[in-house]
């Protein structure tokens, strides 16, 4: 259970009442794709660039001609050119879902500006739906969105399902006050 382990909120809200709230992810180191291989396998303008960079570099141009020469000998350009492909789409995916959790996570946020600000003492039961359109995404995106997130806020760490209503509408899901926060 929950109990079990230590809880590692994904985002961070920033600020105060004066201020105004921010929200951030905590995760600070996104997959990359190394210059090198930009250099060996991208089209694009960048990778002209670097590739060029790397070839005017003395300590770096050998090196890098060497691997080339290396991997079309060896037949494993189009493997590597497939492994870069691979890494790219990833790259990609996960900056996507970082975008979806903290728009998800902001609106969320602006929407509980008063609980946070401590002028109510529980959050305003708020409906996936109403996320959902003021986002822009379909309500099943914003479900999983959500679903075993953490957030950091001025009164404690919550999960995003605490800012929701139960399906019956009655009360925010996670229970009710300040006080029942992890």
């Amino acid at each position: 259970g929950i109990g079990d382990r230590a809880i590692k909120p994904e985002l961070v809200v920033d600020g105060d009442a004066e201020t105004g709230f921010t929200v951030r992810l905590t995760s600070g180191m996104q997959p990359q794709v190394s210059d090198f291989f930009i250099a060996l396998f991208d089209n694009s303008r960048r990778g002209k660039i670097l590739r060029e960079r790397l070839e005017s570099d003395p300590e770096k141009s050998e090196a890098f001609a060497q691997f080339r020469e290396q991997m079309r000998r060896a037949g494993l350009t189009r493997k590597f050119r497939e492994k870069y492909n691979n890494a790219q789409w990833l790259v990609k995916a996960v900056q996507q879902r970082e975008k979806t959790i903290l728009s998800v996570a902001t609106e969320i946020i602006n929407a509980q500006e008063e609980y946070l600000a401590e002028r109510q003492t529980a959050p305003s039961p708020l409906f996936m739906q109403d996320i959902a359109n003021r986002v822009g995404y379909d309500i099943s995106t914003v479900s999983r969105a959500v679903k075993d997130k953490y957030i950091d806020t001025p009164l404690g760490i919550n999960p995003l399902k605490h800012f929701f209503a139960r399906s019956s509408g009655a009360a925010p899901a996670g229970g009710g006050d300040a006080s029942s926060h992890v």
